[in-house]
């Protein structure tokens, strides 16, 4: 499991003496809490985007 995630996520959640289980679950956990922010930060994207920024669009 060690080889599988980057330096940064394990050391974030390697807690000594831990069933590899328990480390899945707050990876899992580390990236569900971020799903709010990242459809708040598209959807702020989304809306400050304009047509005319797309040559598809002109006529």
């Amino acid at each position: 499991m060690y080889a599988t995630v980057s330096q940064d996520i394990l050391q974030s959640i390697l807690v000594i003496d831990d069933s590899a289980e328990a480390c899945w679950q707050r990876i899992a956990a580390m990236f569900h809490d971020n799903k709010h922010s990242k459809a708040v930060q598209l959807e702020n994207q989304f809306s400050n985007t304009n047509l005319e920024d797309f040559a598809s669009t002109k006529a």
